[in-house]
């Protein structure tokens, strides 16, 4: 059996209001792909995972420890939001040697070369942000999720803003980090070729 990476137990999350009510396990080699329309709690429930909201009720372990924001169990996880300002004055190779300094880590340049080959990304690594469309943009913050290597990889609606490639390459990014961890994702849609449960089978949990 894996390890187990992520585990809810009766945990509900909204803004005052309970929003929805989940309770299920994430162990190394596996992965959920959560999916609704926008403005149905997705992030909510991510955003409480990762620790940057307080449950309504109900637990959130991340390697059978509580998460919770600034622990250090948290240098385990790689949360990307839905939307996110990056610094337009930076390189994208500055970005991500930036996320690998925050994390306390040297890149690995290897894994940075494989997945600049996977995202396409290679003629652009080191043109400013602020020059980069949001589809590369949106590769650029994939790029550190792939060669980051969480334990636990956290993806809000990781396709936004990317052409049809994107399903494909989530899915190639979804194969690789779960050989060694968890992946969970939230999406408009199901992702055709992963684990999909829908937003609103969760919200059935709700009191």
């Amino acid at each position: 059996m894996g390890e187990r990476i992520l585990s809810l137990r009766n945990l509900t999350c909204g803004y005052r209001v309970p929003l929805l009510s989940a309770s299920f396990e994430l162990k190394t080699g596996e992965h959920l792909v959560i999916y609704g329309p926008n403005g149905t709690g997705k992030t909510t429930l991510l955003r409480t995972i990762v620790g940057l909201l307080r449950p309504i009720s109900g637990e959130v372990e991340i390697l059978g420890k509580r998460a919770k924001r600034g622990s250090p169990i948290m240098k385990n996880v790689f949360y990307l939001p839905e939307t996110i300002d990056l610094p337009a004055h930076l390189r994208a190779r500055e970005y991500v040697e930036l996320i690998f300094d925050l994390y306390g880590e040297k890149p690995d340049l290897a894994r940075i070369h494989e997945g600049l080959n996977v995202l396409e990304l290679g003629p652009f690594y080191q043109r400013r942000i602020g020059n980069l469309s949001q589809g590369q943009r949106r590769k650029l913050q994939l790029l550190v999720a792939y060669t980051l290597k969480r334990k636990l990889t956290v993806l809000d609606d990781p396709t936004i803003g990317i052409d049809k490639s994107g399903s494909n390459i989530v899915r190639y990014i979804v194969n690789v980090l779960t050989e060694s961890g968890a992946v969970l994702i939230t999406s408009r849609n199901p992702i055709v070729g992963l684990n999909n449960i829908s937003i609103e089978e969760l919200k059935k949990n709700v009191e």
